[in-house]
Parts: structure tokens; sequence; C-alpha cells
């Protein structure tokens, strides 16, 4: 009986063992070694500092877009077709520039979306621009309204407001100025307006018969130098009295749409001169005094033997 018993102690011992080298308790490796745990759980990560500081890049914004701004001015200001077409250029050439540089300043986190619209803009009127100054170039159009008229239809002058106002909704605030676009317009002066009125104490004349379907602005200049500017309408006629003794080139300005404050048409502008140029003399014959009187036409005319040539609009006279 004695053996027995300690038979089956041995069998119970044994099978404990077995059941702890058997089960793994929660908090042990698995080899069966328990670790111990002070019950704590880790700490949260603080928030990543921001990688653009906004001040510094709030004025590099305003850095970027002020030649910007600058250029735009000058296209608006320009006197004369050969420096709007330069202004043009540059204007072009500006808003190139920012949007490059945009591209390349890191934006904040929050406002890159705006920032990368702001850039596509910029490069949308930039591209608007270059067709601008072909037009320019083609003499379409002549004068900064007509100009501004035509870029207040192009994308980039919807596109650059929605971007900035985008941005500022960011709190990142940025001023592209744009020009006003005025409407397309035809204005015309009365016929027979002077624009600039020489002496009148000669005794010499000149008629002007406009048979075409432009109307026309006729320089009487002593060299390069006016005496008298007069509008004629587009088939209308008219004569300046009182020419003084001189010799004398006719130029004369054609084109749509005249701009007082800029003194040209502002589309469809040409610019041409009469070749041989207009000897005004008085002379006394005994009792009789004999004094020139011309005439020219712009249309063509069988039989007519004045000739013109084109002029660059930056050798013609000022008005």
């Amino acid at each position: 009986m004695r053996a027995a018993a300690t038979l089956r102690s041995a069998a119970l011992v044994l099978g404990a063992v077995l059941a702890l080298s058997g089960c793994a308790g929660e908090g042990s490796t698995p080899n069966g070694d328990v670790e111990s745990s002070n019950g704590s759980s880790p700490s949260p990560s603080a928030p990543p500092e921001p990688t653009v500081d906004p001040a510094v890049y709030k004025k590099s914004l305003a850095q970027t877009v002020r030649p910007v701004n600058q250029s735009l001015v000058a296209v608006a200001n320009a006197r004369g077709l050969p420096a709007l077409s330069a202004t043009i250029g540059k204007a072009q050439t500006a808003l190139g520039k920012a949007a490059q540089d945009l591209e390349a300043l890191e934006p904040p986190d929050a406002a890159a979306a705006e920032h990368s619209k702001l850039a596509l803009a910029l490069s949308e009127l930039s591209a608007d621009l270059g067709g601008v100054s072909d037009a320019v170039s083609g003499k379409e159009l002549c004068a900064p309204s007509s100009v501004l008229s035509q870029l207040g239809k192009a994308r980039g002058m919807t596109s650059v407001p929605a971007a900035t106002k985008a941005l500022s909704t960011k709190g990142f605030a940025v001023n592209v100025v744009l020009p006003k676009t005025p409407p397309v317009q035809t204005r015309r002066l009365p016929n027979g307006d002077y624009l600039r009125r020489g002496s009148t104490s000669g005794r010499g004349s000149l008629t002007i018969q406009n048979g075409t379907d432009t109307d026309t602005v006729i320089t009487l200049a002593k060299g390069k130098s006016p005496s008298s500017v007069v509008y004629v309408r587009a088939n209308g006629s008219f004569e300046i009295k009182g020419v003084r003794n001189a010799k004398y080139t006719v130029f004369y300005a054609t084109g749509q749409d005249w701009d007082s404050a800029s003194r040209s048409f502002t589309r469809q502008c040409g610019f041409k001169k009469f070749d041989e140029t207009l000897n005004f003399t008085t002379d006394r014959r005994g009792n009789f005094i004999y004094y020139s009187r011309f005439s020219l036409t712009l249309q063509p005319v069988i039989g007519g033997n004045a000739t013109t040539s084109e002029v660059d609009p930056k050798d013609f006279p000022v008005q």
C-alpha cells in the first residue's frame, strides 16, 4: 500500500509541472519567463513644429508680387505704341518670374493648395500678356485702354484674384494689384476737330479728302515737328487754312476708337506719310498775290500722283 501511494504522489507532481510549462501567463515571454511591468502607458508625442515660419512666408509673398504690380502699372500708363510694347514685354517677364519664384517657395502646409493656385494664376496671366503682345505687334491693339479691355476677357484676370482671396482665407493676404479693364469702345472726334492748331497767319491752305472707311488724324509737320493736327472722319473732308510759308510733310494716322488721353487710335492703327513734301509759298506780282493751295486724297484715285510710305510709330511726329 505504501508503494502505491508513492507512485500516485509522483504522478500528481509531474502533472503540475507539465501544466506550468505548457501555459504562458499574461506578461510572460514565449520561453516562459515572466516580465515585470509598472502598469503605466506610453506618453503621447508632442505635435511637430511648423517647417515654415508664417511671418517669413508673408514677407516672401510680398516681395514676389511687388515687381508684378509695378510692371502692370507701367502698362496702364504707357504712352505711344513703342512704349506700350516694351512695358507689356516687361510685365510678361515679371509675371513669369513671380510664378517660378512661388513654385520654388515652400508654403505652410495649411496653405499649400492655395499657394499652388496663385503660382498657376500668375503663369496664366503671363501667357495672356503674350497673346496681347502679339496683337500690339500687329497693330491690332494700339493703346493701354484697348490692351486692358482685351486682358479683361482673359482667364488670368479672374484666376489671380480668386487665388489671392483663397490665400487670404488661410491667413496670408497678398496684394496683387490688377489694372482696371474698361469695356471695348469706339470713340470718335467731330470732323475737322483740331488736336493742335498752328499759326493761321499765312495764306496757304490744304484740303484733305478722306474717302476711306477709317477715321484719320492728319499732321502737317515741319520735319518732325507738328504744326497743325486735325481729325478727319471716314468719308469726310476738311480744309486747313492760314498755312504759313514753309516746306511741310503730311503724316496721317488711321484706326478705330480715338483715345484723347493717349492721343491715339486704340485699335487697328496705321501710320503713313506722303512721300512728297508740300512747299507753301506766297508771291507778289504787281497787284496780285499768289499763294499755295494743295489738295490730298487718302483713297486711291485715277490719275493720282501722290505716293505714300509706312512710318515706324516711333518716328511719327508727337501730337
